[in-house]
């Protein structure tokens, strides 16, 4: 029915609106319902495809910002112009957006739009009247739909029946697990029934009590929850549509938890509403703040497995949603990993957030949402273990962070997160680079998203001595020694300090998609397990950016994944000596444009698992030495010249096969893909 009325409009019953076609349609109703799954089989519907010229799907939210929104839907419907887009300011945005929606036919999806005031700001970028483009709009509030358009389509899921409640639990609970006597398979209907009745109707609720039976064994356990059900409820008090009692219904839920879980679950409040959570940094983070630890492991289960694991139990228990790597997700599919990313309905979210800050757990707070955050040390929150905070750009340099030790000297995870594609345009706060050293126990520390300002009338070389003193990562910040986790992503600071080398304890690094000096200090880290190096212009202290890097990173002992990506080597040779990288398990080059030779040298990389080569067009061969790495398990080629790919090539005939296929001939697993003609790669 949504799917007709976006492509043709409804049946009317005057003559002359037969033809009216729906400018705005709507999906309205409270929460759980089931707004956002309906909304995505209309936008993912093989119909509306093809209908549409362009489609772009934002989540709206209580926390929206203007160019954000804009931004967004500008990028998925012109993706080719994303470096112009992050550029545009508010009209710009507006009118390049009204532009598109005036001569193209596309449909925008306004996911979760809490009240009239987002509407107000960008409405004027949609078009009035056009029979092309589209809106999809899903809300709690029907009024919100009714003042974007009050002649549009707008539909109320209705609530479940019970008869529809008790399948949907069967069909997630049951799984054909019970095969007992006819009577105990009554019986355990009989209890599904009852319990489902609390559900209300509402799709989320019967679901997530679906993923805490799922894991329950038998018919006394089912009872046991259905007590649980009782107790929180009242007897013969159902759910009766009211959200108060939703989220007790879901609070159930977490009850059931192993304790295990539940600091993994609180963790995720730490991420803004509709976030996609990678899990490869999840997993690092969990291990970072000890929520994982080596009692977890099975037989040969790495960290990463276990966390892999607790996540697979909170997706089978429906309180997180998970989605599988895709064919891109080359490295995550090699680990074995079942998720590339995992995200929260909003309110189980918010039963996250209600959770983390009961138990002192976390404090995750907006700052563009609540307020000004200059009173971390009040009684309600000042003995929180983990603080994490979300800007918008705009907002970074009113952050005044908590001064005083005691309100200070028991924090274990700090993060300050700028939001916006091009991050904060600005400085690091005074008082925050002043007050590192009343940070003794932190574990885990997030600055992501600092950038300066450049002005367009001025060079960024005099852009960045303007600003030099105020781009530099203050000297105490290596007093920090217990640090697990350091992420300074899209951020830059014109330098690194070299008390960096006095982090022994810290495993991650992770500096993508900034800009940065680099001492040369690396090496003393002998905790170092994943080294994400930034992208675009990188500057490394310890050579000329031209010299080969290998010589520094293979002496870190517990390195387990490098990727060396975006310019980050401007070299034409690299070589990895003997003894080099013994815990390396994936390597990866991509997009480095002068890179010729690259020599491995037996005994290299003795533990190497994965190794992915992307666009690196100038690259010769693949190194003889690959040949002495006989862990290798997977090679994959991406985006590389003809030529190159022919020398590894396999054919049925010896005399046919490539020059260097007895260099690789040893890996279970080569893929080729996307091979770059010869002119392509004489162009490049």
């Amino acid at each position: 029915m949504l799917v007709k009325h976006l492509l043709r409009g409804g049946d009317h019953d005057h003559d002359h609106e037969i033809d009216q076609r729906f400018r705005v349609v709507s999906i309205c109703g409270m929460g759980g319902l089931g707004k956002t799954t309906l909304a995505q089989k209309v936008y993912n519907h093989p119909k509306v495809r093809r209908c549409f010229d362009g489609i772009a799907w934002v989540y709206v939210s209580q926390t929206w910002q203007k160019e954000d929104i804009l931004q967004r839907i500008l990028l998925s419907l012109i993706p080719e112009k994303r470096e112009e887009i992050v550029k545009w300011r508010d009209e710009e945005l507006v009118r390049q957006l009204f532009q598109i929606l005036q001569n193209k036919k596309c449909l925008v999806v306004l996911d979760d739009i809490w009240a009239t005031e987002p509407w107000e700001c960008i409405k004027q970028a949609f078009p009035i009247r056009n029979d092309g483009s589209k809106i999809l709009v899903t809300s709690r509030n029907k009024d919100v739909a009714l003042h974007i358009d009050p002649n549009g389509f707008h539909h109320q899921p209705r609530f479940l029946s019970e008869d529809e409640s008790w399948q949907l639990l069967q069909r997630k609970a049951l799984r054909g697990r019970f095969h007992g006597e006819h009577e105990d398979l009554k019986k355990l209907e009989n209890l599904g029934k009852e319990m489902v009745k609390a559900c209300g109707g509402l799709p989320l609720a019967v679901i997530v009590l679906s993923g805490t039976l799922a894991t329950k064994k038998d018919l006394n356990e089912w009872a046991t929850v259905n007590r649980n059900i009782k107790a929180h409820l009242g007897r013969g008090n159902n759910l009766i549509k009211e959200e108060g009692n939703l989220h007790k219904i879901l609070a159930l839920s977490y009850n059931d938890l192993p304790y295990k879980l539940k600091p993994c679950f609180l963790y995720l409040s730490r991420y803004e509403e509709d976030s996609d959570i990678g899990t490869e940094k999840l997993y690092q983070l969990w291990i970072a703040e000890g929520i994982i630890s080596t009692k977890d492991q099975i037989g040969e289960e790495s960290m990463m497995d276990v966390a892999e694991r607790y996540l697979g139990e909170l997706v089978t228990r429906c309180m997180v949603q998970g989605k599988a790597p895709d064919d891109d997700d080359v490295m995550l599919s090699s680990a074995g990993r079942s998720f590339a990313s995992c995200r929260l309905h909003d309110l189980m979210r918010d039963l996250s957030l209600v959770k983390a800050k009961e138990e002192n757990f976390l404090l995750s707070k907006s700052y563009y949402h609540d307020g000004i955050l200059n009173e971390y040390g009040n009684n309600d929150h000042s003995q929180v273990y983990r603080l994490a905070v979300h800007f918008s750009k705009e907002d970074v340099r009113k952050y005044v962070p908590p001064a005083e030790k005691r309100h200070t000297r028991h924090l274990r995870s700090l993060a300050l997160l700028v939001s916006g594609n091009d991050g904060y345009e600005g400085r690091l706060p005074k008082k925050m680079k002043s007050q590192f050293n009343n940070f003794k126990m932190l574990r885990v520390l997030a600055i992501e998203g600092i950038r300066p300002a450049f002005s367009e009338d001025r060079t960024l070389k005099s852009e960045f001595l303007q600003v030099a003193d105020h781009l530099r990562l203050p000297k105490a910040i290596g007093e920090l020694i217990h640090l697990r986790y350091l992420s300074l992503r899209r951020s830059i600071f014109l330098c690194l300090p070299s008390s960096l080398g006095n982090l022994q304890n810290l495993q991650t690094l992770d500096l993508r998609a900034g800009v940065c000096r680099i001492p040369n200090v690396l090496w003393k880290m002998r905790q170092l397990r994943h080294l994400y190096l930034p992208a675009n212009y990188v500057e490394l202290s310890w050579l000329d950016i031209e010299e080969d890097p290998m010589e520094t990173l293979e002496r870190l002992p517990n390195l387990r994944s490098l990727h060396l990506q975006y310019r980050s080597f401007l070299g034409k040779e690299m070589r990895c000596k003997a003894t080099g990288f013994g815990q390396l398990r994936f390597l990866r080059f991509e997009r480095l444009p002068n890179l010729e030779k690259w020599n491995v040298d037996e005994g290299a990389m003795p533990n190497l698992s994965v190794l992915t080569i992307v666009y690196c067009l100038n690259l010769e061969m693949v190194p003889s030495g690959l040949k002495f790495v006989t862990t290798l398990k997977e090679l994959n080629i991406v985006r590389m010249p003809k030529k190159f790919t022919d020398r590894i090539q396999a054919t049925n005939g010896h005399e046919d096969q490539g020059q260097d296929f007895d260099k690789v001939s040893h890996i279970p697993s080569i893929n080729v893909r996307n091979v770059s003609s010869d002119q392509a790669w004489l162009i490049s």
